[in-house]
């Protein structure tokens, strides 16, 4: 079979692969939209043989027969790659990738196909191949990019607040409180996202998306349902995909408004907190030991060095009660006097407290693990020429001095080494000369006193 060249633009590749996505395919599992994605990218060859023409981007719906004719691409020879083989009606997603990537290599302003994961997903991979890779034209746009590269020394991070297709009243005012308490490094959607499902495959692709948008790396997904009633899902983003995932539900809810106390005692916008985790469970319990790590990060705001203790004005106090809960509740810091240079601090509950039942989590890959948690340490240290290290001498430099040639160099009579010595000549030779001329006159006087004696 030979592949058929596309009329019209490179939309026509977008259109294809779009209506395999959008429209009347949403809510499909990936290998449902591996199926049809495999429709798009059809064309197949004998080994050694060359293909005329380029890629049929075509968009096959389900229980129609009918192909959408696509459009030339401009300023692109494309060839097209063999399609994937399928075998007994399913299609495996990395040929399926290989397919792909392979056939948008010479596509312009594409993702190359070293970029795109071997195993990624196949929603994950359509985006990636809808989504145009600009290259910045100016110093700020770089500069802007590069900020938004992953570092060893992380910014602040942000958090994404998000809502499911159907929300409670409860998860509703978890997401508000969360979002009153990180106002300052928080986005928060309201509008209903009905693809967003982080633990099935295919249905992180918006959510890495709007990551990738606002750049995030923290998110909260509330949802409500008959099955998980009052449900988030906390997780963590690596270079805008998912990280690791905890599902909790939400119980014994109360807000901010529900307790009474001094308003001065309102924990400040930006400030640090302090955390407290208490009870054996978040040392020996795989889902606690997670948990904690993501409440951590969703509420600790900048890594700093240094705190002045009259900036720390609250605390998030988390009690394992069991395996699966956590009793969750945030309280005001009040310093009072105590006689030494510590203060004694007293606890005033503000709000928001929860119970948190854990119902799924998912751990992060090992290799991915050990790129997010690299550190300069492990960074290979660059050599530093003519310098080395002893253990009892320390840090050991060598420089290069040239001949100094130092019998060969003439010498100025204006040295002070010499006017010293010619002024200590002097000083010695007047001397002398002072004791000769009194040597002279007391023989003068000697010889005039034997005159007049005779």
């Amino acid at each position: 079979m030979r592949a058929t060249k596309p009329e019209g633009g490179v939309d026509s590749l977008d259109r294809g692969i779009g209506e395999v996505v959008d429209g009347d395919d949403r809510g499909k599992g990936e290998g449902e939209l591996v199926d049809d994605a495999a429709g798009a990218v059809e064309g197949e060859t004998e080994e050694g043989g060359e293909r005329e023409g380029g890629v049929e981007a075509v968009a096959e719906r389900k229980g129609a027969g009918e192909r959408a004719p696509g459009r030339e691409i401009e300023g692109a020879e494309v060839e097209a790659a063999p399609a994937a083989r399928v075998e007994g009606g399913a299609i495996s997603i990395f040929s399926l990738t290989k397919t792909l990537a392979a056939s948008i290599a010479s596509v312009p302003n594409r993702p190359s196909p070293s970029s795109i994961p071997p195993r990624a997903g196949a929603a994950s991979l359509l985006l990636a191949i809808m989504l145009k890779i600009k290259t910045p034209k100016t110093q700020r746009a770089k500069r802007a990019l590069d900020n938004r590269a992953p570092k060893i020394v992380e910014n602040a991070k942000k958090t994404l607040i998000l809502h499911g297709t159907k929300t409670s009243g409860v998860v509703n005012a978890v997401l508000m409180q969360i979002y009153h308490m990180k106002r300052d490094n928080a986005v928060k959607y309201t509008k209903k996202n009905e693809n967003i499902r982080p633990f099935e495959s295919g249905g992180e692709t918006s959510l890495e998306f709007f990551s990738l948008k606002t750049d995030c790396s923290l998110f909260v997904f509330g949802s409500h349902s008959k099955k998980r009633p009052n449900n988030l899902v906390l997780g963590r983003m690596f270079d805008h995909h998912i990280y690791d995932l905890v599902e909790v539900g939400v119980d014994n809810f109360k807000s901010t408004e529900t307790f009474g106390y001094d308003k001065k005692l309102t924990p400040r916008i930006g400030s640090k907190p302090f955390f407290a985790f208490i009870g054996e469970g978040f040392e020996s319990v795989e889902e606690l030991k997670q948990l904690k790590e993501v409440l951590l990060d969703l509420f600790r705001g900048e890594v700093v060095e240094n705190l002045n203790l009259a900036g720390i004005d609250h605390v998030f106090v988390c009690t394992a009660v069991s395996p699966t809960t956590v009793f969750f509740t945030h309280c005001a810091l009040r310093l009072k006097k105590s006689g030494t240079l510590v203060p004694r601090m007293e606890l005033v509950e503000v709000g928001p407290s929860m119970d948190l039942v854990i119902r799924r989590h998912r751990l992060p890959n090992d290799s991915v693990k050990k790129e997010a948690t690299k550190t300069t340490s492990d960074q290979p240290k660059k050599k530093i020429k003519n310098v080395s290290s002893d253990i009892v001498q320390g840090k050991i430099g060598r420089i290069y001095i040239p001949d100094q040639k130092a019998g060969s160099i003439p010498l100025s009579n204006d040295i002070k080494g010499l006017k010293r010595e010619r002024r200590e000549a002097k000083k010695s030779k007047r001397a002398q000369e002072t004791g000769e001329n009194e040597a002279k006159k007391q023989k003068t006087c000697s010889d005039d006193h034997k005159l007049i004696g005779n």
